[in-house]
């Protein structure tokens, strides 16, 4: 039986996998996953972000890599789901703290889920715990949420680790807002909490 996406993602380094909002959040780190699993070369910098520059956001040590990319323009629409806008992330293994940060503009059905979840982050905690009932002879995966907002914008933080998993875990937070009858989400993951949060808050100021 294939690995649970989320422990996949706590235990094969670098980060490989994901699987709307649970699995919107799970579509989403699959995108940053991939990026932090080190697709560039180091030392490498490729394009901007709306002229974003987050490498103010950890030490420079000459081995980061960042890599911005246009995901509308390479991805297209799912019809009645969304896509995903743009992707920033850190992916060298020499980064000091690895990040990703994508802008998701959701449509449809899709879109009130994604609502519902950013305005009550335990429906998506239940969901989660849920998909990790498949293998009972599994250790539970802990899955800490909590509300988090930004202005007048809901959202939440979320951490998951693994006892297994050598004190790795896995921090995000998301923030959404409505755009008619679209919902614009901003996604963040990666290994430090208070990095993601700050990247966060940066994105909504700069680029949401």
């Amino acid at each position: 039986m294939p690995a649970h996406p989320i422990r996949r993602l706590l235990f094969d380094p670098p980060l490989r996998r994901a699987s709307g909002l649970y699995r919107l959040a799970f579509a989403g780190a699959l995108i940053l996953a991939l990026l932090l699993g080190g697709c560039t070369p180091g030392g490498t910098r490729v394009a901007a972000f709306d002229s974003l520059d987050l490498r103010r956001l950890a030490e420079p040590d000459g081995g980061e890599a960042w890599l911005a990319l246009p995901m509308r323009k390479w991805l297209g629409t799912r019809k009645h789901v969304g896509y995903p806008e743009a992707v920033i992330a850190c992916i060298a293994p020499g980064c000091p703290n690895r990040l990703a940060v994508g802008i998701f503009r959701l449509e449809g059905d899709t879109a009130k889920r994604a609502e519902r979840d950013l305005r009550n982050p335990q429906v998506l905690a239940r969901g989660l715990a849920a998909q990790d009932d498949g293998d009972p002879a599994a250790p539970a995966i802990e899955i800490d949420i909590a509300a988090h907002s930004l202005d007048d914008l809901s959202g939440f933080t979320i951490s998951m680790r693994a006892p297994q998993a050598d004190g790795r875990a896995l921090h995000g937070a998301a923030i959404g807002r409505r755009e008619g009858a679209d919902l614009r989400l901003i996604l963040a993951v990666g290994d430090d909490p208070q990095v993601v949060r700050a990247a966060l808050a940066q994105i909504h100021a700069e680029a949401f």
